[in-house]
């Protein structure tokens, strides 16, 4: 029956046919473990929907059960283990779901990120998230179908990994509200809430994402060398510095990664290869090697970290950095470089071209420890390669440094708009205090531009308003976010109940006193913590001040 399921993807299905022949009575008598298909609560349930919960993993350990994966030679594994997934995590065992090497699929790329997306947002992977996360059967199907294995291994892998995907991958909002992950050429996708993992999609050819981050290395031939091919080991870090880039072997998995992570989708493949090869001898050359238990060596460079196999014959994959890459460096006396913050000033290299609004370009002076890409707005002039130019910080996403040379962003914040964010503020001010409030729509409207301007960072002032607010986290502008669209069915409702949770919500996360420090740089009056909390009388004059100037109408009575 092993040898059946070991078949790849369509195993399972031949063995659920070779068992549904009897028409009366089936005994099975096995001299070794039965398949994990064949394990109790194994199957789907047939009344499920495909956007039904997946069956939930066994809670305890999995006692008496022995690994179900195999080794990178091919040999099934033998060890026992107590991992949902089925897998034993031993360094001998490569967690393969097939004895043979399946049959190479076609290249393929996960769907671009929409460029309207909003990457702004994020979900924290914190125990509460996780604990009332729900696998759909669609999402465990489509894992399924990509990497083979039963329906509960696959929930309980995604469920080990999703933790890793949040911290480190790239989050992604698109406008009908669906969230992407994504992370090294794999992507999960969840509802708009956060609370229904819904898909799944891989551009690996069989590794799962828990291989790809332990740093199995995939058996697929990488330019015309198998794993089994592959020269001796490399023995110092020495040896890996000393590589020459022009002979190391790019496998898919990695120019995929490459060109998600640098925002970098030439169609020019040789172009391209020779700028992630340029990236890597980088890092060789100034980064922190170590090697792994496996014999995999590991290259932290500043923006990447990069896999490479025994012998440095090819890179096998690359990601982000992860805060265990952090600790890595730590240890080793090598600090990280400071922050950015958007708005700060730089002189930039133009490069290469990226994509049609998009130049790769490098810091002047030379900073080894940083990525720039250069985003141009449909009216801005393309540089030449090798032109210098000013530009300032927009944002830092996926490790690159956004950097646009058009003011737009930045302007100043003008008559009109100061009247609307008054209004806004004027809200937020008003929920924080410690009565009821009673909101017009035109200010609860405005407070919802305001925070999706500064998210988005699609607004001329954009900028400048956010240095309004004190410089905020794109965490704490989602939390800000997510109060304002909870705003109009409460003040539709007009439940004091939930105006005050709203407004105790402001007041633990600081909001409320933001609000009032923004009130007063729009004034012109100074403002502190202690002037907010200990004179709430002022601020309900200056609401009622701002209601005489056309802000909108707010109420506010104790």
């Amino acid at each position: 029956m092993r040898d059946i399921t070991a078949r790849g993807a369509e195993g399972p299905r031949q063995l659920y046919v070779a068992l549904t022949r009897s028409t009366q009575t089936l005994t099975v008598l096995h001299t070794s473990p039965l398949p994990a298909v064949m394990l109790p609560a194994a199957g789907p349930s047939p009344s499920a929907g495909p956007d039904d919960p997946a069956p939930e993993p066994a809670s305890g350990p999995a006692q008496g059960r022995v690994c179900s994966r195999f080794h990178l030679d091919g040999q099934r594994c033998e060890l026992p283990t107590q991992n949902a997934d089925g897998w034993c995590r031993d360094s001998s065992c490569g967690g393969f779901r097939t004895s043979s090497v399946p049959e190479r699929p076609t290249p393929r790329n996960l769907p671009r990120v929409p460029a309207d997306a909003d990457l702004g947002t994020g979900l924290e992977a914190s125990e509460a998230f996780l604990g009332r996360l729900r696998v759909t059967r669609a999402a465990v199907r489509a894992f399924v179908t990509a990497h083979g294995g039963s329906d509960q291994e696959a929930e309980a892998e995604i469920r080990g990994v999703i933790a890793t995907f949040l911290t480190n991958g790239r989050q992604a909002q698109q406008t009908d509200g669906y969230r992407l992950v994504d992370l090294s050429g794999y992507r999960f996708v969840l509802s708009h809430d956060g609370t229904a993992l819904t898909g799944y999609r891989s551009v690996h050819g069989e590794r799962s994402p828990a291989q790809y981050l332990a740093g199995v290395p995939s058996r697929y031939r990488v330019s015309g060398l198998a794993a089994a091919d592959r020269g001796p080991a490399l023995q110092d870090t020495a040896a890996v510095r000393a590589l020459t880039v022009e002979q190391i072997q790019v496998s898919a998995e990695a120019r995929t990664a490459y060109a998600d992570l640098a925002s970098d989708r030439s169609d020019q493949p040789d172009a391209f290869l020779s700028r992630l090869r340029n990236a890597l001898a980088a890092d060789l050359s100034g980064g922190h090697i170590e090697t792994q238990p496996r014999g995999n060596h590991l290259v932290l460079g500043s923006s990447h970290t990069w896999s490479l196999s025994p012998d440095g014959g090819s890179v096998l994959f690359l990601r982000r950095p992860t805060p265990l890459d952090a600790e890595i460096l730590a240890a080793a006396g090598l600090g990280a470089a400071d922050e950015l913050t958007p708005g700060t000033e730089v002189r930039v290299r133009a490069l290469a071209h990226g994509d049609q609004l998009h130049w790769r370009v490098t810091r002047v002076p030379e900073d080894r420890q940083r990525r720039y890409l250069l985003k141009l707005r449909p009216t801005d002039r393309a540089p030449e390669a090798g032109q210098e130019l000013n530009v300032w910080v927009v944002q830092r996403r996926s490790g690159v440094y956004v950097v646009s040379a058009n003011d737009f962003g930045r302007h100043g914040i003008s008559e009109r708009s100061t009247e609307r964010y008054r209004s806004a503020l004027a809200v937020l001010t008003a929920i924080g205090g410690d009565g009821p409030a009673e909101l017009s729509d035109t200010g609860v409207l405005e407070l919802d531009a305001l925070v999706g301007g500064c998210l988005r960072r699609d607004q001329a002032d954009w900028l400048s308003v956010w240095r309004l607010l004190g410089s905020p986290s794109s965490a704490d502008l989602t939390v800000l976010r997510d109060l304002s669209r909870s705003l109009p069915e409460a003040v539709r409702s007009a439940e004091a109940a939930e105006l005050e949770r709203l407004g105790e919500v402001l007041r633990s996360t600081g909001w409320r006193d933001r609000a009032v420090a923004a009130v007063a740089k729009l004034t012109g009056e100074e403002s502190s913590e202690s002037s907010a909390a200990a004179a709430p009388a002022d601020v309900l004059m200056l609401i009622a001040t701002l209601d005489k100037h056309g802000s909108g109408r707010i109420c506010h009575s104790r």
